[in-house]
């Protein structure tokens, strides 16, 4: 890639040298020309003036011995005006004869060919004759300059070509370098090595794109930590109910238990569990993947809390606490699935009255906003490890290790809750209370 880049540089540097060389002497070879003919490589250009203009006024060469005088120089001393001694300019007419000496002298053919044609209303009026044949000819003066131009161009044209290709070489390997370092990346990537980076050096477009690689690799990193935590996680989860069947039917079968109800019940609360597990593995698939069917719709906020505090209040007397619904919370309407927000708020919770000792209290409240609302729900347990808050809501996760799965649930509630809630427009956080206890804060946006 460098090469065929370095040759694209070569080919627009030489295309581009060729066409200002091209262009410069064209527009100069008119201004040379016109330089030589006025009598500019002479330095006589001033007298040519001069003499066209006395003959515009006279309509004839009267006075022009006077202006030749005055450019008349001694010998060896060059032209210029105010010289003195005798002019040995020629002054012709357009047929070569002298237009300031009485004998008929003409100015041969090879002559006017030297001499610096006077024109007038663009008609060749005469012909000014250089003292001792000084100079040759106007076509060689002219060929002569362009020449020097030419070989000027042609030095300025390597000179600068040379640099620029230099600066392209540089160029080239500064541009290449970073894409050479991506590309050996990805395919380092490709190949399963998802520790892969690059640096994040170079011009601003390739550090946006080192950034994005190096963002992708990580997300790859993490996505594929993930997946086998994952698998991890789910093997371990379903091996304890498995061997707990197994135990059982194998005993039943041996006849260590008796084939009773009683005997197959351990059987069905493992199986429920497998059964529940695998609803809410399911879940949280068709959640993360953005499939899960939605039904949002503009309702009343609080009455969906004054239902979810009576389905629970059992269950809340059952373990001697007291949950509370704030009298605080605000009436509102949100804009999302109610079945969905229900599930959410029912697994909060569940958490929290299993979470909350004997005689302390919960509390769900609900606070409006400016565009949105905000439901917490309290307890007053122990509340949540600061260094394990930020993993509250991963799969499988548990903050009491203690707790066995039929006490604790099947780790996936918090995983599945966050989810749906992003489902639906809002977010669910955790903190811990300043006076004891977590704190879930379920946000979502008001009814416009």
């Amino acid at each position: 890639m460098r090469l065929r880049l370095l040759l694209a540089f070569t080919v627009i540097i030489f295309i581009t040298l060729v066409g200002i060389s091209l262009f410069i002497r064209s527009e100069t070879s008119d201004q040379i020309r016109q330089f030589v003919r006025r009598g500019g490589e002479t330095g006589v250009n001033a007298l040519v003036d001069d003499l066209e203009e006395t003959y515009a006024a006279n309509n004839s060469w009267a006075g022009a011995q006077t202006i030749l005088e005055q450019y008349a120089v001694p010998t060896g001393s060059g032209f210029g005006k105010g010289g003195q001694g005798r002019s040995e300019f020629h002054l012709v007419d357009a047929a070569g004869q002298s237009v300031l000496s009485e004998d008929d002298w003409v100015t041969s053919r090879e002559d006017l060919k030297q001499g610096i044609e006077l024109e007038v209303n663009n008609r060749v009026v005469g012909y000014l004759i250089l003292p001792g044949n000084q100079t040759s000819s106007i076509d060689e003066q002219e060929q002569r300059i362009i020449t020097e131009l030419d070989q000027a161009m042609a030095h300025a044209a390597l000179i600068s070509g040379a640099a620029a290709l230099i600066l392209a070489f540089v160029l080239a390997y500064a541009f290449v370098k970073p894409i050479g370092q991506l590309t050996r990346a990805a395919s380092s990537l490709a190949k399963g090595n998802l520790e892969e980076r690059v640096s994040e050096k170079g011009t601003q477009e390739v550090k946006t794109l080192a950034k994005a690689f190096n963002h992708m690799a990580a997300a790859l990193q993490t996505a594929e930590r993930n997946r086998k935590a994952l698998t991890a996680d789910i093997a371990h989860e379903l091996r304890t109910p498995l061997a707990v069947q197994k135990i059982n039917l194998e005993a039943l079968q041996d006849g260590v238990y008796p084939l009773t109800l009683e005997a197959l019940q351990p059987i069905m609360d493992q199986n429920d569990f497998l059964t529940r597990l695998v609803q809410d593995l399911r879940m949280l698939s068709l959640a993360e993947a953005g499939e899960l069917a939605l039904e949002k719709t503009d309702f009343e906020l609080l009455p969906l809390l004054h239902r979810l505090q009576v389905q629970f209040q059992q269950q809340a007397q059952q373990r001697q606490i007291s949950l509370d619904l704030s009298p605080n919370s605000a009436d509102v309407k949100v804009f999302a699935d109610p079945t969905r927000i229900a599930q959410i708020l029912s697994n909060l919770l569940q958490n929290a009255l299993r979470y909350t000792p004997a005689g302390s209290q919960v509390i769900l409240s609900c606070k409006s906003l400016d565009n949105q609302v905000e439901i917490m729900v309290r307890d007053t347990g122990d509340g949540i490890p600061e260094a394990e808050l930020a993993y509250v809501f991963e799969r499988f996760y548990k903050a009491d290790k203690s707790r066995s799965r039929s006490e604790g649930g099947s780790g996936l509630g918090l995983a599945i809750a966050r989810q749906l809630a992003e489902l639906n427009g809002g977010r669910l956080t955790a903190e811990n209370h300043a006076a004891g206890g977590a704190v879930f804060t379920l946000t979502l946006p008001k009814t416009n």
